[in-house]
């Protein structure tokens, strides 16, 4: 037989059997342009499953497809940005998608978490001095986050461009209790709260650069603060500010109670104090056993109208395990 004609038979059956393989190969070009609305559904359920690089390339893909609207792009160049930031740690990565997201759709409702973004981006990467500028560029551009007027009086201290006066200083320490206000008085203990004051405002916005606002246990932690802060003032107007002791009050709880009110004399010998020498912890003593007992009614009366149930038998039982 002609070795030619038996060369080319041998070629065409290489051809058919290279075509079946390829032709039995899933295509995912195809895949890719049938059902975009699915690919983006797997890019999710990888996000969700902690396969974050996966999701990342899902989503690169994804955007490929030319009939996506800005808005949708800006979304998920955020996405991949965020996940980059808070799940990779690749803040190099992270910085870029943030910047092609204020650089790509500047109108994009996401300009304010971007800026955050990459702020944080640039504190993790030891560039506090660029996280610095780039804040306050932000900030100038958004007039919600632009710092309070400054109280009256002259200039004590600058952090920057910032400024604090006296009548700054004097508001913040008259925001402390009565016994710790009056120990910064003194100019030498105004200083050091001035001091202290100022390291804790950097430590905050270094703090803020960081993104730590998203953290979920911080989160839950000013909640939880936020919470008692309001049921602090809801007992002080419900029950503190409403109560009035008198001095007939005071005199009735000594003589009831004289025990517990016994002063040392010189010789260090214990001795019944009188009645004007306890007067000031006598009144705090009757302040506080009637704002417990105040207390108690209205968590009663709370109780009863939210028609509250305690399985109180189950709660043992529970810890009994």
């Amino acid at each position: 037989m002609n070795i030619r004609f038996l060369y080319s038979i041998f070629f065409l059956f290489n051809l058919t059997i290279i075509g079946t393989i390829i032709g039995c190969q899933p295509s995912s070009q195809s895949e890719f342009q049938a059902d975009p609305n699915k690919q983006k559904d797997y890019a999710n359920e990888l996000l969700n499953n902690a396969l974050y690089q996966q999701a990342i390339d899902e989503f690169s893909r994804y955007l490929q497809h030319s009939y996506l609207d800005d808005k949708v792009r800006a979304n998920i160049n955020y996405i991949i940005a965020t996940t980059y930031l808070e799940r990779l740690r690749d803040y190099e990565n992270a910085m870029a998608y943030f910047i092609k997201v204020k650089t790509y759709y500047p109108d994009s409702q996401l300009t304010n978490q971007v800026n955050k973004g990459i702020v944080a981006c640039l504190e993790r990467l030891n560039r506090s001095a660029d996280a610095r500028q780039t804040l306050s560029e932000a900030t100038a551009l958004d007039p919600d986050q632009k710092d309070r007027p400054n109280l009256p009086g002259r200039v004590v201290a600058e952090v920057g461009e910032k400024k604090i006066t006296q009548g700054d200083l004097d508001a913040e320490i008259n925001r402390l209790p009565p016994l710790l206000r009056q120990e910064y008085q003194k100019p030498d203990k105004k200083l050091q709260f001035l001091q202290q004051m100022i390291a804790t405002e950097l430590m905050y916005s270094k703090a803020q650069r960081m993104g730590f606002e998203k953290d979920k246990e911080i989160i839950d932690q000013i909640f939880q603060a936020k919470k008692s802060i309001l049921v602090q003032k809801l007992i002080q107007g419900e029950i503190s500010e409403k109560i009035n002791v008198t001095d007939f009050d005071i005199k009735l709880y000594y003589d009831a109670n004289k025990s517990q009110y016994l002063v040392k004399d010189e010789e260090g010998n214990e001795r019944q104090a009188t009645l004007e020498e306890v007067k000031t912890r006598v009144r705090s003593d009757v302040q506080s056993q009637r704002e417990q007992d105040a207390y108690q009614q209205l968590v009663q009366q709370l109780l009863t109208a939210n028609d509250v149930k305690l399985y109180s038998d189950l709660v043992a039982s529970e810890m009994e395990k």
